[in-house]
């Protein structure tokens, strides 16, 4: 089923929002209020339109941004703290998922 003009408008501008905040974690609810549309029809509308889901969508946006901030010098610890990881090894884990190389491989 194709989307709505004004929707396609209001899932490009929760991408982008999510593209301008990568060092966030958004939850689905809160980005549904923030944008007033249904989470179901979020969900849906995000994924016509991006072709992945939001959570997918996060961690590709999220993890390119990581691999600048190690291209430019910064520690592996240093990135997966400052991107919402507690632990080195579940953002290693994402990143590679990305990537398909570890975070170190990355490090200047």
């Amino acid at each position: 089923m194709p989307v709505k003009k004004t929707s396609q408008d209001t899932i490009r501008s929760v991408g982008a929002y999510i593209a301008a905040h990568p060092e966030r974690r958004f939850t689905i609810v809160e980005l549904s209020l923030h944008f007033h549309i249904r989470t179901t029809a979020l969900k849906a509308a995000f994924k016509a339109e991006f072709g992945v889901t939001i959570h997918q969508y996060h961690l590709q946006v999220s993890m390119q941004k990581a691999r600048q901030h190690l291209e430019a010098g910064q520690q592996v610890k240093e990135t997966a703290l400052q991107f919402g990881y507690r632990h080195i090894g579940n953002f290693s884990r994402a990143f590679k998922k990305v990537h398909n190389t570890p975070p170190e491989a990355h490090k200047q």
